[in-house]
């Protein structure tokens, strides 16, 4: 039985969402922010708001996007709209991941006082003030004015009352009318303004914040730049070099790469790197280049890499290699400052990206960097998070968790009714069936249907086994009968109702069957027919009327008597009760003893025994009754329909003639009562059929395509084409065995692979002979797919269209990147770069043919991880390759894997697999792996740049799971900025032990360095924490840890040590080198005694 509680977390799939970084908003480049918001209200303002208010709701957003965890007072008149709007659709506060900390709204008093109330949801927002309260001890990040301001809010004691609410970096956020000049008291209030201009010249949008003094804390860490230049010299680098000499009051220092020495990188260096502003050098790095870099990365203390590549538009992938190598490069060095800055045009807006860029340093320079990736668009700076695909979670949970949700019945076809709960009319639901598009077979009919009937059958065995009526949709040429567009049910005429006549094939055909066919009934001979009020029941009753033989019947109740007696004439004492045993002393009575010559029986129990004892002597039912050469026969009528079987479908097909014929010509009536229900009420129409006072025919319509019904969604909605070519690359093994499987049972027929080793391993020729016995034809090159020559022969070797291209080729040589050589560089470099141009340029002119062009990337392309920066940086480069190809109008999706059980790598890997289940990860499993890859094939626009990369393995779920047993959960990505939106929607958001005192001290320490505390006070304290998280890392209770076992003995591995090294830095600010970390003596007391001695050294503080 499914989990729903477990399923209705899951958020599997998420992306990044870049937008504009309103900490670098100034007045100069306001006019980018402006079409921001311009864009962004245009695509979501469903409420009547005026566009400045919709645009101010924007701006909100993007200081939301800056700190997710922002507290906002809402300051002025109620504005119900626009508070709906911004919480609902800007700040996300209907869903788990709402991008705001708190909402309050209020008003000053006449003496200043502040009352408020919280506002929990948009559904809880009143007309007016509600429930305020008194609030005069709280600070807020965001004060938003809805409400134009006025000349009044910006006198000294008004500016001064509205700061004391504010927090050390908070925002005050309104509309200014343009007759309103911004006086110079906001400034002389401590308080820096920009106007943000609406497009209305009218009204600006204004956002003040406290003015920072830019020439404290970040100038003095930042002593020496030298920037490091490749290529030819330009003006914007000459402009950039002068900006940042006069930045930090001297000359800079510039060097080529190739004349770089570790003697120019002394300590406390800042580095500029340029060597990626006009040409990229990740991609080709040589051996003297890569140990040019490991100079800079080895001994700088900042690291600010500049790229000309727009990465934001994917117009030149291989410059956002870098976005991955310093991921994973801050992992492993802890101590380096590293920043990446990313430019769409260098030359344009120079003063604007120098002004950026200029930015981007004092972060560098300050204690703690808020984020270190910035990419730069028509001069305005973005910043990124991690955000949840919430359409594509939605079908995911709605598919796992086989949840129902209204659609229109004209994206749901070709569908067939199901229930979910035997008997709960209410879970009855349309599920989605394989697509119509494929090509009929040449005797084959494709019927669109406009009516059902329904029949007992249906509501025995509750599913969705009806008929079905309607017009022919298409056909082929061996169908000689029909045209499309006929009208369907033995062919229909001109003026019959759909809806009518669909309710007559069943019972018609079962009344003739049975009473001509099977029981030969004639002239003069008499007939019982059970439930005569019902649709088999009338029927029979007309076709025994046009033999001239003689009716009895039962019904249930009087109502029914009635309805019989008065529309077909059946005398009154001829009809007998259904509901017990009383029917079989009538009809002996009636028939003096002799009983009927034909019972037509649909009574089941005693009651069947009683209708065998209601037959003449050689009439027609029996069994135990041979005696009396009574004949029993049984049929199900719908097995008359079995095309397999010759005999019994053209059976079938002379009965629906004669019915029709005798219908048409008068002969026999249509159903008087016939109650028609909208397919949107189908559970109403059996709940009718149910009832015991129903009598005559129900039709269900599926004539109105825009009728919501309940869709029970398939599991995969991909369908590939059998006479397209896929070409597939490092699909032999691992994962892409489990894609290149499902894509058979999708439709697909034909692969071409390519891979080095070819069918040498066992597991590639077991995957090819299974899927040619599943009918596919398989072509395998061996080559390599970094190679462009092995890589255009596959191509070439495609028979007939390219229908998709999967590229899954990888390769994996880790190490430190301060100990990687070259070689192991570029073994995991060129299957993912080079590879995918490769690919790219082959099928340069059959882009047509194309229906997807699938990259299997990596979460750790976009988390990092510590020794994969080569793996890292290649994933980073598929994930903008994705924007690329889009951006050209392409297909393309790059898809970041998480953790992926029961296949794969980490599956082959189990002690690998163990380790990320410890640390909280949630694992995709092999289905969801399928149905994510589904959801994004499926997709209708593959053109979109902004969705062009899917990221996976980012869930909360396995680390909430960890804090309910009690561990704190240890996910390094979310003390990620990026990650900041999943960080805030896990309680206690993060673990005790990486928060820090006002001294910069895990809180446990600084309070063991009161007045007091001894040396050994301070070494077990040390001591204690260290000891906790290695106990949260290896999910051990602390208590069963002994601090004199080494670190190894407790699994310390190095998956491990590069966690619990970024932690310790991020703690104690000590760099412990990763061999001792795995070394053989080290021990939780031993890194104590180290890390006292050397925060002692560096005077972090003193023992009295």
């Amino acid at each position: 039985m499914v989990d729903q509680s477990s399923i209705d977390g899951r958020h599997p799939m998420m992306r990044v969402l870049w937008k504009p970084d309103v900490a670098k908003l100034t007045q100069s480049n306001a006019q980018g922010y402006s079409d921001y918001p311009t864009n962004a209200t245009d695509k979501m303002l469903e409420m009547p708001l005026t566009k400045n208010l919709a645009k101010l709701a924007t701006m909100a957003g993007l200081v939301a996007h800056l700190n997710p965890r922002v507290n906002i007072l809402e300051l002025g008149a109620p504005i119900p709209d626009f508070t709906r709007h911004l919480l609902r659709d800007v700040l996300r506060s209907e869903t788990p991941y709402k991008q705001f900390g708190s909402y309050s709204r209020g008003y000053f008093t006449a003496n200043g006082e502040l009352f408020v109330e919280a506002l929990e949801s948009a559904d809880s927002i009143a007309d007016s003030f509600d429930k305020i309260q008194q609030r005069v001890e709280v600070t807020y990040d965001l004060i938003i004015f809805p409400n134009p301001f006025y000349q009044d809010e910006f006198a000294p004691e008004r500016l001064n009352l509205v700061q004391s609410f504010l927090r050390p970096q908070g925002r005050v956020l309104g509309r200014l009318p343009a007759a309103l000049e911004v006086p110079d008291m906001a400034k002389s209030a401590g308080l820096g303004t920009v106007q943000i201009p609406t497009g209305d010249a009218s009204e600006a949008l204004l956002l003040a914040s406290r003015l920072k003094d830019r020439g404290g804390e970040s100038d003095e860490n930042i002593r020496r730049i030298v920037v490091v230049e490749r290529g030819c010299n330009s003006a914007f680098k000459d402009f950039m070099v002068q900006a940042l000499s006069a930045y930090i009051e001297k000359p800079v220092e510039r060097v080529t790469l190739s004349a770089l020495t570790s003697g120019l990188v002394t300590p406390g260096t800042t580095i500029i790197s340029m060597v990626e502003l006009y040409e990229p050098l990740l991609a080709t790095m040589s051996v003297p280049e890569m140990a040019s870099l490991k100079i800079m990365t080895d001994n700088a203390e900042n690291l600010l890499w500049i790229t000309g590549g727009d990465q934001l538009s994917g117009v030149r992938p291989n410059f956002a290699m870098v976005s991955g190598f310093q991921r994973s490069l801050v992992l492993e060095q802890l101590s380096l400052k590293f920043c990446t800055f990313d430019i769409d045009q260098p030359g344009a807006h120079q003063q604007a990206t120098v002004d950026n860029i200029l930015a981007v340093l004092d972060e560098l320079g300050s204690e703690e960097i808020r984020d270190c990736e910035t990419v730069q668009k028509d001069g305005v700076p973005y910043l990124s998070h991690f955000v949840p695909e919430e359409t594509m979670n939605e079908t995911f949970r709605q598919k796992l968790g086989v949840r129902q949700a209204l659609k229109p019945l004209g994206q749901v076809k070709p569908c067939r009714l199901t229930i979910r709960d035997l008997g709960q009319f209410d879970t009855l639901a349309f599920k989605p069936t394989a697509s119509s598009s494929k090509e009929l077979g040449a005797d084959s009919v494709e019927v669109d249907v406009k009516s059902v009937g329904l029949n007992a059958k249906d509501i025995y065995v509750y599913c969705g086994k009806v008929e079905t009526r309607g017009a022919t949709s298409s056909l082929e040429c061996a169908v000689s009968r029909l045209t499309a567009g006929d009208r369907a049910c033995a062919k229909l005429q001109d003026g019959e109702d759909y809806k009518v006549v669909s309710t007559l094939p069943l019972v018609f055909a079962t009344a003739l069957y049975a009473l001509s066919d099977r029981a030969n009934l004639r002239e003069h001979e008499s007939v019982l027919i059970h439930s005569g009020a019902g649709g088999v029941g009338i029927a029979a009753i007309q076709i025994a009327q046009l033999k001239g033989a003689e009716i009895f019947t039962t019904v249930s109740t009087e109502e029914k008597k009635n309805f019989l007696v008065n529309h077909f004439g059946i005398r009154r004492e001829n009809i007998f009760n259904s509901r017990d045993a009383s029917f079989l002393p009538g009809i002996l009575g009636a028939t003096n003893g002799k009983g009927a010559d034909v019972v037509l029986n649909s009574l089941t129990g005693d009651l069947l025994h009683d209708s065998w004892r209601a037959c003449a002597r050689f009439g027609r039912l029996d069994m135990q009754m041979f005696r009396r050469n009574v004949t029993f026969t049984a049929f199900d009528v719908s097995e008359l329909c079995d095309i397999s079987n010759r005999t019994l479908s053209n059976t079938w097909e002379r009965l629906l003639k004669e019915f029709m014929t005798l219908y048409r010509s008068g002969q026999i009536k249509a159903f008087d009562p016939l109650r028609v229900f909208d397919v949107s009420e189908i559970s109403q129409a059996f709940r009718h059929f149910s009832s015991k006072n129903r009598m005559g025919k129900i039709a269900v319509s599926f004539e109105k395509d825009e009728s919501l019904v309940q869709v029970l969604p398939s599991q995969y909605d991909s369908n590939f084409s059998d006479h397209k070519t896929y070409v597939l690359s490092g699909c032999l093994g691992g994962i892409g065995r489990s894609i290149t499987k499902w894509m058979v049972r999708q439709g697909a027929r034909k692969f071409g692979f390519i891979g080095r080793s070819g069918l040498d391993k066992e597991p590639a020729r077991r995957l090819v002979h299974d899927l040619e016995d599943s009918g596919a034809s398989c072509t395998v090159i061996r080559g390599d797919v970094g190679n462009y020559e092995d890589v255009q022969k596959c191509v070439e070797a495609v028979d007939g269209p390219v229908g998709g291209v999967i590229q899954a080729a990888m390769g994996l040589d880790e190490h430190i990147f301060t100990a990687m050589s070259n070689q192991s560089w570029h073994t995991s470099v060129n299957p993912k770069v080079h590879g995918t141009w490769n690919l790219h340029n082959a099928i340069k002119g059959r882009d047509s043919e194309l229906d997807f062009f699938l990259m299997t990337s990596s979460v750790a392309g976009s988390v990092g991880t510590a020794t994969e920066s080569n793996y890292t940086s290649a994933n980073s480069f598929l994930d903008n390759f994705a924007k690329h190809r889009r951006n050209q109008g392409l297909p393309a999706t790059s898809i970041g894997l998480g953790m992926i059980s029961e296949v794969g790598y980490l599956h082959e890997n189990p002690e690998i697999e163990a380790v990320l289940l410890r640390k909280g990860i949630q694992p995709i499993k092999e289905d969801e792996l399928l149905s994510i890859i589904d959801l994004t094939l499926s997709r209708p626009d593959h053109t979109l740049v902004g969705e062009a990369h899917i990221l996976t393995g980012l869930e909360t779920q396995g680390m909430k799971k960890l804090r309910q047993m009690g561990f704190e959960g240890t996910i390094p990505t979310l003390n990620d900025s990026r990650a900041s939106i999943l960080a805030s929607s896990l309680d206690g958001e993060s673990d005790a032990h990486s928060k820090k005192s006002d001294s910069g001290l895990p809180p446990a320490l600084a309070q063991t360095l009161e007045p007091g505390g001894t040396n050994d006070d301070v070494l077990d304290t040390i001591t204690a924490i260290i000891v906790a998280r290695l106990a949260n890392l290896i999910l051990v209770r602390a208590e069963k840890i002994d601090s004199k076992v080494p670190l190894i003995k407790w699994g310390m591995d190095s998956m491990l040590g590069a966690e619990f090294r970024t932690w310790f830095f991020m703690a104690f600010a000590v760099d412990i080198p990763f061999l001792l970390l795995l070394g053989a003596e080290v021990t939780p007391q031993g890194l104590g005694e180290m890390t006292k001695k050397d925060m002692m050294a560096a005077n972090r503080f003193v023992i009295d």
